[in-house]
């Protein structure tokens, strides 16, 4: 059918054509003739009512929500068509926008009996759906190990650990050459995510809180007692039209008799490249980067990142994480960790004046896990580390072994 009148007419023309298609029961062909001429119907809100109707009616969801929504742009006032279009919203799954157009319709005054009723009844509908999607986990864990630290220098050993202005260095003397200790370990996290139902497929959720309560107590009190309780506050947003992520953590540790209050900012994002970075700063200034990238031909989880880190001191790093599973029921997650440090302090500047201290360090982690049922696992988490240094009475190695269950609450 060749169209030569004007647009107006044109248009009558077209609805009037499939209106003898409907007429002959003909419903689909009626929709596929308005489908092929719908750019001769944007001029007029009624003729585009007509087509979006039937769409909606013969299950061209997206078509006649897109229909729908040109007619409440010509004609805001048409309670009718808001109506339909929050209907052809819940279809295509845009229930933000179907709870905007019925809560906009549920405040307008006198609409017609029977109306309001079917609002409600929309609304009521889609109601759970809307609500954030909460996880709610907490997790105890109870364990048991063995580490061993071992000076190879000539001199003097040194454990560091984070904490009292970001670092404590004790050292050991000569009589001292290894410390070895058993230990107990127990963990508590409570994890709280929020999500919408339609941002399930993002890489991080819309909302998530963590709180850690850890304890480690050494046997034969040759280290010190730790105790420490942490908060993490993580929020999704976009940047740059890409999903990211940044988290707030602040935590609180004791180590022996000493207090520390700490607290860090990090920032994820997913590159176009489907490649994350990550971006951290602390109170004490200590900034971070990280890339981390996915392995092919080890599996979609494993992947390989490097990094630097600068404060006083620099350091560059670079790894893999490779979670495997042996049996449906057992895993073994390992990570390899290469990091080389400059311009450390060298603890005695009576005796090494301004020389500052370099450090190559390989750290090796595997933990192996096996479910005992659907919230219960067993682990066995073995670490090794080796550091070299340029002053060689700093060369050090160490090792722990840790075998523990972890117990899941929902």
């Amino acid at each position: 059918m060749l169209c030569i009148w004007s647009s107006a007419a044109c248009s009558s023309s077209l609805i009037q054509y499939a209106e003898k298609l409907l007429a002959s029961q003909q419903p689909e062909k009626a929709y596929q003739w308005l489908n092929q001429h719908k750019q001769q119907l944007n001029a007029s809100a009624k003729d585009l009512y007509v087509y979006g109707l039937l769409a909606l009616r013969l299950g061209h969801k997206q078509q006649a929500f897109i229909a729908l929504e040109q007619v409440v742009e010509l004609a805001p006032n048409n309670l009718a068509a808001q109506l339909d279009l929050a209907i052809a919203a819940i279809q295509v799954g845009h229930l933000v926008k179907a709870d905007y157009l019925l809560s906009s319709l549920a405040q307008r005054q006198g609409n017609p009996s029977g109306v309001d009723l079917l609002i409600a009844s929309y609304r009521m509908k889609i109601k759970d759906q809307l609500q954030p999607l909460q996880h709610v986990t907490t997790a105890l864990k109870l364990g048991v190990g063995y580490n061993n630290n071992v000076n190879l220098g000539l001199l003097t050993k040194q454990v560091m650990l984070n904490t009292i202005d970001g670092k404590l260095n004790v050292n050991v003397d000569a009589s001292s050459m290894a410390i070895a200790d058993q230990y107990h370990h127990i963990s508590v996290t409570h994890h709280r995510t929020w999500n919408k139902l339609s941002h399930t497929n993002k890489p991080w959720p819309d909302l998530s809180i963590t709180a850690k309560a850890d304890i480690t107590n050494h046997t034969a009190h040759q280290q010190y007692d730790t105790a420490s309780i942490e908060l993490s506050v993580a929020k999704a947003l976009t940047v740059l039209a890409q999903p990211s992520q940044v988290t707030l953590t602040t935590q609180l540790l004791t180590l022996g008799n000493q207090v520390s209050q700490d607290w860090f900012v990090k920032f994820n994002t997913l590159l176009p490249t489907t490649q994350i970075l990550e971006l951290q700063l602390d109170q004490y200034d200590k900034a971070s980067m990280r890339l981390f990238s996915s392995v092919p031909g080890l599996g979609p989880k494993a992947q390989w990142f490097v990094g630097l880190e600068k404060k006083e001191a620099r350091s560059s790093f670079l790894g893999i994480n490779m979670p495997w599973t042996v049996r449906n029921d057992t895993h073994i997650d390992s990570g390899v960790n290469y990091t080389v440090s400059q311009d450390l302090n060298a603890y005695s500047p009576t005796i090494f004046g301004d020389k500052k201290k370099m450090t190559q360090t390989l750290a090796i982690n595997t933990n192996m896990w096996r479910s005992m049922g659907k919230d219960k696992r067993v682990y066995a988490n073995l670490m090794w580390q080796n550091q070299t240094s340029n002053i060689a009475l700093f060369d050090t190695r160490w090792g722990t072994i840790e075998i523990g269950i972890t117990q899941q609450f929902k």
